[in-house]
């Protein structure tokens, strides 16, 4: 991640939120565009545990948290109507 280095001080318990994210069976998440926000990806039917590990290492960080699981949209980038 290039901005991530950066970014990462900003987000108090950043680091801790990451690993317990991986640690859940995330395959890997990062900062989304300018923070707040994070995310991680992981397989769906680990999607409810990730989140709540998240938010428990935010909280343990002093920070509240709120998580929103949601599908990716696959099957990603394809032709809506042709020109």
């Amino acid at each position: 991640m290039v901005a991530e280095p950066a970014r990462a001080p900003l987000v108090p318990g950043f680091a801790a939120v990451q690993q317990a994210a991986t640690d859940a069976g995330a395959i890997g998440g990062s900062i989304s565009g300018g923070g707040p926000s994070v995310f991680a990806w992981c397989p769906a039917d680990r999607g409810e545990a990730v989140a709540a590990a998240m938010v428990a290492a935010f909280e343990a960080a002093g920070l509240a948290a709120t998580a929103v699981v949601s599908p990716l949209d696959a099957p990603g980038a394809r032709l809506v109507q042709e020109l």
